[in-house]
Protein backbone atom coordinates (compact mmCIF):
# COMPACT_ATOMS: atom_id res chain seq x y z
CA UNK A 1 0.00 0.00 0.00
CA UNK A 2 1.75 3.45 -1.19
CA UNK A 3 2.33 5.97 1.66
CA UNK A 4 2.21 9.45 2.12
CA UNK A 5 5.58 10.48 3.39
CA UNK A 6 4.89 14.17 3.61
CA UNK A 7 1.39 16.26 4.39
CA UNK A 8 2.14 17.44 0.67
CA UNK A 9 1.96 13.72 -0.97
CA UNK A 10 -1.29 13.22 1.12
CA UNK A 11 -4.10 13.08 -1.46
CA UNK A 12 -6.24 16.58 -1.35
CA UNK A 13 -9.23 15.03 0.06
CA UNK A 14 -7.67 14.07 3.32
CA UNK A 15 -5.00 16.88 4.37
CA UNK A 16 -7.24 19.39 6.12
CA UNK A 17 -8.09 16.91 8.29
CA UNK A 18 -4.48 15.26 8.59
CA UNK A 19 -2.99 18.78 8.61
CA UNK A 20 -5.50 19.42 11.65
CA UNK A 21 -4.33 16.58 13.49
CA UNK A 22 -1.05 17.42 13.37
CA UNK A 23 -1.85 21.36 13.97
CA UNK A 24 -3.53 19.78 17.10
CA UNK A 25 -0.21 17.74 18.35
CA UNK A 26 -2.60 14.72 17.60
CA UNK A 27 -0.01 13.47 14.66
CA UNK A 28 3.51 14.28 14.76
CA UNK A 29 6.03 13.11 12.28
CA UNK A 30 8.54 10.71 12.54
CA UNK A 31 11.24 12.82 11.90
CA UNK A 32 12.12 15.64 9.76
CA UNK A 33 14.25 18.87 9.21
CA UNK A 34 11.23 20.80 11.39
CA UNK A 35 9.79 19.01 13.92
CA UNK A 36 7.18 22.34 14.18
CA UNK A 37 6.73 22.60 10.57
CA UNK A 38 3.39 20.62 8.74
CA UNK A 39 5.22 20.63 5.71
CA UNK A 40 8.53 18.75 6.52
CA UNK A 41 7.37 15.88 9.22
CA UNK A 42 7.87 12.84 7.22
CA UNK A 43 4.66 11.10 8.40
CA UNK A 44 4.67 7.90 5.79
CA UNK A 45 1.58 7.17 6.32
CA UNK A 46 -1.29 4.95 4.87
CA UNK A 47 -4.66 5.67 2.81
CA UNK A 48 -6.07 3.54 5.74
CA UNK A 49 -5.07 6.16 8.21
CA UNK A 50 -6.05 8.84 6.27
CA UNK A 51 -9.63 7.58 5.49
CA UNK A 52 -10.42 6.53 8.85
CA UNK A 53 -8.85 9.82 10.51
CA UNK A 54 -11.31 11.50 7.98
CA UNK A 55 -14.09 9.62 8.75
CA UNK A 56 -13.86 10.39 12.22
CA UNK A 57 -13.40 13.87 11.76
CA UNK A 58 -16.59 14.41 9.30
CA UNK A 59 -18.81 12.91 12.36
CA UNK A 60 -17.45 15.37 14.42
CA UNK A 61 -15.18 13.58 16.66
CA UNK A 62 -11.84 15.29 16.13
CA UNK A 63 -13.42 18.02 16.97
Amino acid sequence: MPKCRTLKDVPEHYRSTIGKLMERGALRGESGPDPNSLEDNVLNLNETYCRIMTTLDRLEVLG
